[in-house]
């Protein structure tokens, strides 16, 4: 029978992951499974458990029990295959990563899914002491993440524009990111000097903020491999936080700084300026958002197109913009897509929109900004 362990807790650059904590803090077997996508064909257990379709091996019928063991935390059992584990096997398995090789990486998945501002705030040396630092003011958020995408305009970092151009929309989809204020970090010495304009105008404390950690010749980038910048932006139009993707074709493709989510879905600037009739449509991630956005303005469409940064961050107060509108749910058709709508649906209604569609591309492909046609409205039903 093979079994998982956990690895031991190594420590990651100036601070650690409270990998107990996200653990406490994801115990409920039946949100967890919702929150990853597992709820497909779950059958309920006594004590709030799940009986579910086993994440580590294909099958037609579920055999993984997932509960709550003894010390009061997740525990998954596969009757079939063997498999063994916790909540964060469990978000290892859901998002493709490797619990062994890729340990910090799933302990932000985990941390993103549980809400926990992680990781914790640790000294930068042993020696010294200091307490979590306090939420910087929305204000100072704005100046740092403004300072850092005006560095390098997307549009002038060649790995970047190669990789919006090679998208099906090609031009188009570059020609939205330089609208939407999309930058890129410097690569090697230029990356070094704007952390260290960063810190030296705004101080130490927006390390974590900027992604930035303390090395024995200064400041430099804490993940550098991922330089694209995708700014979110609140409806007010203040910049809160800015997602970072890789641009050398690994996983994970996507992070935050740890202890800024998403507050808003990407594109709610826009909400302030949308007309009465303006139909919204939720999509996945800023790149489809960037290439809806494209095509409805081609079309002369008036539509607001929101972003969800991850189906498992979805709020249910994201769906207040749609009170007395048209609604449209235009999510990749995968198993976690699939599987959020039901969820949309029903806060999208409780929101009050008029009514509510999933839309899906006609030309059968999973991921919107791989489709090549116009999209399959179906309506949906309270």
């Amino acid at each position: 029978m093979r079994r998982l362990i956990t690895p031991t807790l190594k420590r990651l650059g100036p601070g650690r992951i409270d990998a107990k904590q996200i653990r406490r803090e994801l115990a409920d077997p039946r949100s967890l499974c919702a929150l990853l996508g597992f709820e497909v064909k779950a059958k309920p257990q006594q004590g709030g458990g799940l009986l579910i379709l086993c994440p580590a091996h294909e099958e037609k019928t579920p055999s993984c029990s997932v509960t709550v063991g003894p010390d009061g935390t997740v525990r998954a059992c596969c009757f079939s295959c063997g498999f063994t584990g916790d909540a964060l096997h469990l978000v290892a398995l859901a998002r493709k990563l490797n619990i062994r090789t890729d340990f910090r990486s799933v302990l932000f998945e985990a941390a993103a899914l549980a809400r926990t501002r992680t990781p914790v705030e640790r000294p930068f040396t042993q020696s010294t002491r200091k307490p979590p630092q306090a939420p910087l003011p929305a204000d100072k958020i704005h100046a740092v993440l403004q300072t850092l995408v005006s560095a390098c305009p997307v549009a002038h970092d060649g790995q970047a524009k190669a990789y919006l151009m090679s998208r099906p929309s090609g031009r188009m989809l570059l020609d939205e990111a330089e609208r939407a204020g999309w930058g890129v970090f410097p690569k090697d010495g230029a990356g070094v000097r704007l952390a260290v304009q960063i810190l030296s105008k705004f101080g130490l404390e927006v390390l974590t903020l900027a992604d930035l950690r303390m090395s024995k010749t200064g400041p430099v980038p804490q993940h550098p491999a991922y330089r694209l910048l995708i700014p979110f932006r609140t409806p007010e139009g203040m910049l809160h936080t800015l997602q970072r993707r890789r641009l050398d074709g690994r996983a994970p493709k996507y992070l935050f700084p740890a202890g800024y989510r998403a507050l808003w879905p990407y594109g709610s600037e826009a909400i302030g300026a949308i007309g009465p009739q303006t139909s919204i449509v939720y999509v996945e991630g800023a790149i489809d958002t960037l290439e809806r956005v494209g095509k409805y303005r081609g079309l002369g469409e008036d539509r607001l197109v929101l972003g969800i940064p991850g189906i498992a961050t979805w709020r249910g107060e994201w769906a207040a913009v749609c009170a007395g509108r048209e609604a449209r749910i235009a999510l990749d058709t995968d198993r976690a897509g699939e599987a959020a709508v039901p969820r949309l649906v029903a806060d999208l209604w409780q929101a009050g929109a008029t009514a509510v569609h999933r839309t899906r591309p006609t030309d059968g492909r999973k991921d919107w900004n791989t489709a090549t046609r116009n999209d399959l409205s179906t309506a949906s039903r309270p």
